[in-house]
């Protein structure tokens, strides 16, 4: 019996969707690739096809989707995928909090090891309790 490597990977799949097209994100690859399959995208609406057509089991997005609120945005891909877990990675603050739009987690930028965003990514695999994460860039070796 031949399985393909897709077949073979238990590494959980990770959507990271921001308007920045990833670029806080690609420094921390080498240690998140080993753990995580991860797919970038900078569309919104994009990644929301993107959902509906793969098993994604944690998305990240910014707490500004281009072309949608972030409320529409949680809710489309809850619609596509029910369990999936939805991450909000953010510097800004605004009038509604992303957890009353239906996040997960809200994690505060900057975040500068990789390992911060992969405890966050772990935690949410685990049916964790929603919440706020600042974790200072000490903390986390």
């Amino acid at each position: 019996m031949t399985r393909t490597s897709e077949s073979r990977d238990t590494r959980p799949k990770v959507l990271y969707v921001d308007t920045a097209g990833g670029s806080e994100l690609k420094p921390m690859r080498p240690v998140l690739d080993p753990h995580y399959r991860i797919t970038t995208l900078d569309d919104h609406r994009q990644a929301v096809n993107l959902v509906a057509a793969e098993p994604f089991q944690v998305v990240i997005t910014n707490a500004k989707p281009r072309g949608m609120t972030l409320d529409e945005f949680i809710r489309r891909i809850r619609v596509e995928r029910p369990g999936v877990k939805v991450i909000v990675y953010t510097s800004h603050t605004s009038d509604k909090d992303p957890l009353d739009c239906g996040a997960d987690a809200v994690l505060q930028k900057p975040v500068i090891a990789p390992q911060a965003l992969g405890w966050v990514i772990d935690r949410a695999l685990t049916d964790f309790a929603p919440g706020i994460f600042v974790i200072p860039a000490r903390s986390v070796s």
